[in-house]
């Protein structure tokens, strides 16, 4: 399992970041296929596309701006 910081969001509720999590264990299906995790708050929750974890921690945040 590999997980590196992908983007910051921050807005006037705080910040949430964004890492890009990718299974390279020989005996995944989805080897290499990344999903995006947001840490906010002390939690973490992952998503399968990058725009919907982004649009989520923009909720989060309070922040609609584009990234």
């Amino acid at each position: 399992m590999r997980r590196e910081h992908y983007f910051t969001v921050e807005g006037p509720k705080g910040k949430v970041e964004i890492y890009e999590v990718t299974d390279d264990s020989p005996a995944s299906q989805q080897a290499f296929e990344p999903n995006y995790e947001i840490e906010y708050d002390g939690k973490a929750e992952r998503y399968v596309s990058e725009g919907e974890a982004i649009t989520v921690a923009q909720q989060l945040v309070g922040s609609q701006s584009s990234w």
